[in-house]
């Protein structure tokens, strides 16, 4: 088994080549503004000696991309907050606590509406789907795609906030929803915050992904590529979208290849395994720049990999 692992920092990039557990060779070139071009000098490198030449089973790459954006204050998409909680949460309103100068960077615009639930999960009123499709619209003639939505106490139930993420989707259908439930925990300004900052990052995701991919391409590799996970693991995905409509994806996970098809989802991209059922059913849930790895029969699934960061 020979793989390559690649570490893209904010000044170098390290490639390393492993066969067995064995470092075969180890490489350091200049992170490019671009990322491609770091990515492709560290390659050349690694392969240009006879120990770093021939076929490789796999590529894993580790990234401090997004964090130094949040750092530089820069590649950030302009975010439009849902919150939805009016009347009890308009004393401290989305992007209060983020310093100046990165809140004029991400905030697209922040809407707020009446909706929520209580600690016991009783609504606090009923979700006025109204205004919320009214704030979509709004966002929509601003060019706004990257939306994040926060309800109060949506760990505890998060129905208002998918279904104010359906209602988002159908005015807006290129748009990257993050909900704040599948991020954060109880507490609204953090878990808005969370989603806050991964919906500002969601453009620069797709951008950074698309450099990796493009980078293993033209110096020749084409195996399966990784994307390291904030608990060390690595998962794989790559989408096919076929001419019927039918969308698929194929998710690797441990080298393991695991054919999904897309399914209906309330909220983000949802994908379960072809033909199986029960305990041995997996299901590939992608919302934004993030995917989730469940397995068990429909309804009952477990989590395997959570935030998963593209």
């Amino acid at each position: 088994m020979r793989r390559i692992g690649i570490d893209v920092g904010g000044t170098n990039t390290d490639a390393v080549l492993i066969k067995n557990g064995e470092v075969l060779r180890a490489v350091k070139a200049p992170t490019s503004e671009d990322v491609t071009g770091g990515i492709i000098a560290a390659l050349s490198a690694l392969r240009a000696e006879p120990a770093g030449q021939g076929d490789v089973d796999s590529v894993m790459i580790g990234t401090t991309h997004f964090v130094n954006a949040i750092v530089q204050r820069r590649s950030l998409s302009p975010v439009g907050a849902l919150r939805i909680g009016d009347p009890v949460s308009s004393s401290l309103m989305p992007f209060c606590d983020w310093p100046g100068d990165l809140a004029n960077i991400a905030k697209g615009g922040v809407w707020s509406v009446e909706g929520g639930h209580e600690y016991d999960g009783r609504p606090i009123l009923p979700l006025d789907e109204d205004a919320i499709r009214q704030a979509a619209t709004e966002m929509r003639d601003q060019g706004l795609t990257a939306i994040a939505i926060a309800s109060i106490f949506s760990p505890i139930d998060a129905d208002h906030e998918q279904r104010a993420a359906a209602i988002v989707a159908d005015e807006i259908p290129s748009a990257v929803i993050t909900l704040s439930s599948d991020l954060g925990r109880i507490g609204l300004l953090e878990r808005e915050n969370v989603a806050l900052l991964n919906a500002a990052l969601s453009g620069l995701a797709v951008q950074t992904i698309n450099a990796f991919e493009a980078a293993l391409h033209q110096v020749g590799i084409n195996t399966p590529l990784y994307i390291t996970q904030n608990d060390g693991t690595v998962v794989e995905a790559a989408y096919i979208n076929m001419d019927s409509g039918l969308s698929l994806a194929v998710v690797y996970v441990d080298d393991d290849m695991m054919v999904m098809e897309n399914v209906v989802s309330g909220s983000g991209a949802r994908y379960a395994t072809v033909g199986l059922e029960g305990d041995d059913r997996f299901v590939w849930w992608t919302k934004g720049n993030e995917g989730f790895l469940q397995q068990g029969p429909d309804g009952e699934e477990e989590f395997v990999h959570e935030a998963c960061v593209s």
